[in-house]
């Protein structure tokens, strides 16, 4: 994502009024609105990272990901410690059905938060759809996802042995419908599991309040500091997922 010139002369006031305006109409899901009043805090301070974490979220919820993955990439290229911003990047990549690229995006997140036990479970997601089974039962155990476990098992059993003429036809992956976080699963249980997983990812982050520390996305640790001012920001629910039929 380029960074536009800064429309001059520097008007703060005009920026929060957008910012604020911006983050009340996410809070309202009213996205579209949102997204232009963001835009043009963005072109305002294009590099603040606050507005950029808000805007990747609303380009998210309008299942614009390509805008969010530019978003996500540019915040993780300026705070490379922060995990959120790589797993938000690896459900991206889940939903984009980049497997490879999401797997490499959920490995740098766990790297960064070893105890985050939703990482190992999408793992778990990434692998299963590539068919590393053994790999995928390993990051659900982790996870504590016993029925995925013994779903990923029951796949291994029903697959055909080595030089058996018998062939199963495997499914291509899909994408889960518009607005979900995260993959699509049968099982019923399953579907509440995951959805409970995915409720914290991809958050906004807290109300304005100026001059305070900033906080990139839910979770995120440490301070990450910008170019501009910085504001305090606390949690939003997150719109929940849907799970796979």
């Amino acid at each position: 994502m380029r960074d536009p010139a800064p429309r001059a002369p520097f008007d703060q006031g005009l920026f929060l009024t957008h910012f604020n305006r911006g983050k009340a109409l996410y809070d309202e899901r009213k996205f579209v609105e949102a997204e232009r009043e963001l835009e043009e805090a963005y072109l305002l301070r294009p590099r603040d990272q606050n507005v950029l974490n808000l805007l990747g979220l609303v380009y998210f919820k309008q299942d614009k990901l390509e805008k969010a993955e530019e978003v996500y990439r540019k915040l993780a290229a300026e705070s490379p410690a922060v995990s959120t911003l790589y797993y938000n990047l690896g459900l991206i990549h889940f939903k984009l059905n980049r497997l490879e690229e999401a797997e490499l995006a959920f490995l740098k997140a766990l790297e960064l938060a070893k105890d985050n036990h939703k990482i190992n479970f999408y793992l778990g997601s990434v692998y299963e759809r590539l068919q590393r089974y053994p790999d995928a039962i390993y990051q659900y155990r982790q996870a504590g996802a016993h029925l995925m476990v013994r779903r990923v098992e029951d796949k291994m059993a029903a697959a055909p042995t080595a030089g058996s003429s018998a062939t199963t036809a495997v499914p291509a992956p899909r994408r889960g419908k518009k607005g979900d976080d995260t993959a699509e699963f049968k099982v019923d249980e399953i579907k509440q599991k995951l959805r409970q997983k995915s409720e914290e990812a991809l958050t906004p982050a807290k109300p304005v309040q100026p001059l305070g520390s900033t906080v990139l996305a839910d979770k995120a640790p440490g301070r990450l500091d910008s170019d501009t001012a910085r504001f305090r920001l606390t949690r939003a629910p997150s719109r929940p997922a849907a799970g796979r039929r």
